[in-house]
C-alpha cells in the first residue's frame, strides 16, 4: 500500500505538470483503465500505420514489441484487461523532469495465422514502463516492457529513452 500511495502521488504530479489530457485519473481504476488504453492504441497504430510517434512510445520499444509478433501470424490482436501500478518515480534525466509509472499488464491476444480458418487465442502478461516528460508532454509513451517474475523484486525504473 505505501508504493501505491507514492506512485499515487507521483503520477499526479507529473500529470498537473504535464496537463495531460482530460481523462478520469482520479482513481486507481482511472489510472489502470488510462493505461491500458495506451497500450491498446499503441498496438493498433504499430498494426495498421508501422509509423508510431515517439509521443506513443520510445523507438526501442517499438521494436522490442514488435519482435513479439509470433513468426508466421498474420494479425496480432492485444486486448488489456488487468493493469495494476507497481511503482512510480521522478527523476531529472536528459536536462528534464521525468515520471515514470511500471505497471503489470496482462491482456489477451488473438493471432491469426497464413491460412487458418480461425483465430488462436492467447494470454500475456509483462512489466511495462510508462514514461512522462515534464516539459511540453501531454501523455505518458511506453518506455520499456519485461516479462514479470515470479516474485516482483524491488524497482529500478529504466533511464527515459531519448526523444
Amino acid at each position: 500500500i505505501p508504493a501505491l500511495w507514492r506512485a499515487a502521488r507521483v503520477v499526479n504530479k507529473g500529470r498537473a505538470e504535464a496537463k495531460l489530457d482530460p481523462v478520469d485519473l482520479n482513481t486507481v481504476e482511472g489510472y489502470n483503465n488510462y493505461f491500458m488504453e495506451r497500450l491498446k492504441h499503441f498496438h493498433h497504430v504499430l498494426q495498421t500505420e508501422k509509423n508510431v510517434p515517439s509521443t506513443l512510445a520510445v523507438r526501442d520499444f517499438v521494436f522490442q514489441w514488435d519482435s513479439e509478433r509470433p513468426k508466421d501470424c498474420q494479425k496480432w490482436q492485444v486486448i488489456p484487461h488487468s493493469c495494476s501500478i507497481h511503482e512510480a518515480g521522478s527523476a531529472s534525466v536528459h536536462g528534464g523532469e521525468w515520471v515514470q509509472v511500471q505497471v503489470i499488464m496482462e491482456y489477451d491476444q488473438l493471432l491469426l495465422y497464413k491460412g487458418a480458418k480461425a483465430p488462436v487465442p492467447g494470454f500475456g502478461a509483462k512489466i511495462m514502463v510508462f514514461e512522462l516528460p515534464l516539459s511540453g508532454a501531454t501523455d505518458f509513451r511506453l518506455a520499456a516492457f519485461g516479462p514479470v517474475p515470479e516474485k516482483l523484486p524491488a524497482v529500478a525504473l529504466v533511464e527515459p529513452g531519448p526523444e
